[in-house]
């Protein structure tokens, strides 16, 4: 869900012919990030308290006429606080914007190992 609503708004606000990129990777205490990053619009710095806030939108929502709850960044913030992670939202204006949400290393799973593989039975092939 986290990465469904981030994804979707970099998508929503990045005019056609943008870029969108996702990035995934290790903290440095051992936790993992998810960072999504465009070359949007952007978020006037004084609107970032809104578009954090429920039902907040900042400016460029409401002239673009972008029909949202104004509920996915709180929602991003809420999942990550029960997992004990963290939300960080950079933006320039005209530049664009990066979501980054840090989980712990306490919400890392351990590796799994690696399946067996499966012999495939053939009936009737030579």
């Amino acid at each position: 869900q986290i990465t469904l609503n981030l994804l979707s708004n970099s998508i929503k606000f990045t005019p056609s012919g943008g870029e969108v990129r996702v990035r995934v990777g290790w903290t440095a205490g051992g936790g993992q990030y998810v960072s999504v990053k465009d070359n949007g619009p952007g978020i006037p710095e004084e609107e970032i308290p809104v578009v954090l806030s429920a039902f907040g939108q900042g400016s460029i929502a409401i002239k673009s006429a972008e029909q949202g709850t104004g509920l996915g960044l709180p929602i991003v913030q809420g999942l990550l606080a029960m997992h004990g992670g963290t939300f960080e939202l950079h933006s320039k204006l005209r530049e664009g914007t990066e979501a980054i949400a840090i989980f712990p290393l306490s919400r890392v799973m351990e590796e799994l190992p690696a399946l067996p593989t499966k012999t495939v039975a053939t009936r009737g092939r030579r």
